[in-house]
């Protein structure tokens, strides 16, 4: 099951790998994918049929949600170009297969395979 706390713990394990500039060495693109972006994108599935069903957020939740996003959106851009510069960089090929509002997958570098 994907949780607000399990992501929120990933990206607090992924940004101690990006301090550690451990992304793309110890940690492999396809690790990270793992990681974070697959789990990313079930949730981002669950709030787009959440919404699509007429399911309104509680106000607790659409705030732990916007931390949550906003916390991605300064940790992703700069794992991808980690990522990006180790040379093991997380290809997105089907990138225009999601939603636009999986924002995450136009967060950095996008490379085609």
């Amino acid at each position: 099951m994907i949780s607000l706390e399990r992501i929120s713990e990933t990206i607090d394990e992924l940004q101690g790998y990006l301090d550690r500039d451990e992304l793309g060495s110890v940690l492999t693109s396809y690790e990270f994918d793992g990681m974070l972006m697959h789990p990313l994108d079930r949730f981002g599935f669950a709030i787009e049929a959440a919404t699509a069903l007429g399911i309104r957020l509680t106000p607790q939740v659409q705030r732990n949600v916007s931390r949550m996003m906003e916390r991605l959106r300064h940790l992703l851009p700069k794992a991808l170009v980690a990522l990006q510069r180790a040379g093991d960089p997380l290809y997105r090929s089907r990138v225009n297969q999601f939603p636009t509002s999986f924002w995450w997958y136009r967060a950095g570098p996008i490379e085609e395979s």
